[in-house]
């Protein structure tokens, strides 16, 4: 009631009531500013982020199965043409019927005349040529279905060993981060397209058929003969004989990388010379002289 009967408390009343209402119509307008910028659910930055990391882990096992695909792919070439990627030094037979072969193909030399053709030819070179254009086609075919040409051609430096396909990223492929509601990239996230592969070449058993062709060129004995004298596990022999002096032959291996269908085979020519004996001529009598 003092306050009332005093002129200086209404004054004090009605300043404190002036700022109250000035402190919130300003609070009001800083808020209605202030609103564009919670637009953004809180963590959903962080969200976008595991995406991103979630997207390259796509991109990375696309990438192993790929490899692992063309691995296979691989072997099976290869063994088709007898361990080159492409023709042999010595050249190939004329098209034939071969075991395991559908209609006629032809086959490289391993052996002809005297020359052994397998002798400077580095089978894990052979086995990576082929493997690059294997692997590359399948991960082409995956930008052309996305439309994102992340995967680049000739971006991987391979090592392959009798048991191992290792790829290792040159470059390393960049994602561009933009958050929710934003319309400017924040960031890139950036991560290497490697992978390593335990995988069944097979390429040791190419060197076994080496030194198995170089007894089976030298044998005397009959082809199916020197084939059971070989110490060679693991394979499985299989061969044809065209003529006195061409053997075809299919070697199953031992490696099993597709869910159905035949095992690889190693397939190839040897020209073996045919020893061929001296004929003895039996010496002619000489003709009866008249009177004796």
């Amino acid at each position: 009631m003092k306050l009332f009967k005093n002129k200086k408390g209404f004054d004090w009343a009605f300043l404190i009531v002036g700022v109250t209402i000035l402190c919130l119509g300003f609070l009001y307008v800083q808020l209605d500013k202030k609103m564009t910028a919670f637009e953004t659910p809180i963590g959903q930055m962080q969200m976008d982020l595991i995406g991103k990391v979630q997207q390259s882990e796509n991109l990375l096992f696309y990438m192993d199965q790929s490899g692992r695909l063309a691995a296979c792919d691989t072997v099976y070439e290869l063994g088709k043409k007898g361990g080159f990627s492409g023709s042999s030094p010595c050249g190939t037979t004329l098209p034939m019927p071969a075991i395991g072969a559908l209609g006629s193909v032809e086959l490289n030399y391993w052996v002809k005349g005297d020359k052994k053709c397998y002798e400077n030819v580095n089978f894990y070179d052979e086995f990576k040529g082929l493997f690059k254009n294997f692997f590359y086609t399948r991960l082409n075919r995956y930008n052309f279905i996305k439309g994102n040409f992340y995967f680049v051609q000739g971006n991987q430096e391979f090592m392959i060993t009798d048991d191992k396909v290792v790829g290792s990223g040159l470059r390393n492929i960049e994602l561009e981060f933009v958050s929710a509601g934003k319309t400017i990239g924040i960031g890139r996230y950036s991560f290497k397209p490697s992978f390593a592969l335990d995988f069944k070449t097979g390429l040791n058993d190419y060197f076994k058929l080496s030194s198995a062709v170089d007894s089976l060129v030298s044998c005397k004995e009959t082809m199916q003969e020197c084939i059971n004298s070989l110490d060679t596990p693991g394979l499985k022999w299989n061969f044809q004989r065209f003529d006195p002096s061409l053997y075809v032959f299919a070697v199953e291996q031992d490696i099993n990388c597709r869910f159905k269908g035949p095992k690889p085979r190693i397939m190839f020519a040897v020209e073996k010379p045919v020893t061929v004996p001296g004929v003895l001529t039996p010496p002619v009598p000489a003709p009866p002289v008249p009177g004796t």
